[in-house]
């Protein structure tokens, strides 16, 4: 039994329990593909905060912000799959 199958968990936890379910189905292929999905938003997000307006400036920082944690978290997910796979592979 898991935290989604648990009477007891809290609504918070077995989303995070399906919601880790549903990544681990992901390929690596498609892990990596948010990656570059991601990098390419923050890239974007830096070029639109470094031009905007004196005030759009705080705007587009949290915009820039927002997207470079999302590129880490699909960074990280990419980095555990690889490094996951490196291990079965030993």
């Amino acid at each position: 039994m898991d935290a989604h199958d648990s009477p007891t968990a809290p609504p918070a936890l077995a989303s995070l329990a399906v919601l880790g379910q549903r990544i681990r189905r992901l390929s690596t292929t498609t892990l990596r593909d948010a990656w570059r999905l991601a990098e390419a938003e923050a890239t974007l997000a830096l070029t639109a905060w470094r031009l905007a307006q004196r005030d759009g400036k705080s705007d587009a920082y949290a915009v820039y912000a927002a997207a470079l944690e999302r590129e880490a978290q699909a960074a990280g997910l990419l980095q555990s799959r690889l490094a996951a796979a490196s291990r079965r592979a030993v």
